[in-house]
């Protein structure tokens, strides 16, 4: 499975780019980093269907920082489901993160695709265009 928070996607991600990085390019750009489904958007609050990933790693991890199952009907608890969004998007951050620190040890440049910032990145697709920037030298 390709979530974000499999372990195991995780390791094969970041040993291909521990090897990428390894030829003499200037920079590594990964394309449409995103956490499970892509949010349908609502214009006062968030997606009134599930975004997000629940696999078992995700439910096990959002379970540990907030006691809840994912919820699957985000209009039944706006409370737990904005928690949700905020793990998602905590999580994609990580991702993010540790794969901009393999690519600068190799002194290289890193950038990601998130879409259009225009739109509300955090609901709709998980990421947090703000955050992400820290770590990364171009954005698109």
């Amino acid at each position: 499975m390709t979530c974000l928070n499999n372990t195991g996607f995780r390791e094969y991600i970041f040993k291909k780019l521990s090897k990428v990085v390894r030829h003499d390019f200037d920079g590594i750009f990964m394309d449409n980093i995103q956490m499970g489904q892509i949010g349908i958007p609502s214009f006062d609050t968030p997606p009134f269907v599930f975004a997000g990933c629940a696999c078992t790693h995700c439910n096990r991890m959002f379970r540990h920082v907030s006691g809840e199952a994912i919820p699957v009907d985000f209009s039944q608890n706006a409370s737990l489901a904005q928690q949700y969004l905020d793990f998602r998007a905590n999580c994609t951050t990580s991702f993010i993160r540790e794969a901009a620190q393999i690519v600068h040890k190799s002194k290289m440049q890193f950038g990601s695709n998130s879409f259009d910032p225009a739109l509300d990145t955090h609901t709709l697709l998980g990421t947090d265009i703000e955050e992400i920037a820290n770590y990364q030298d171009y954005l698109l």
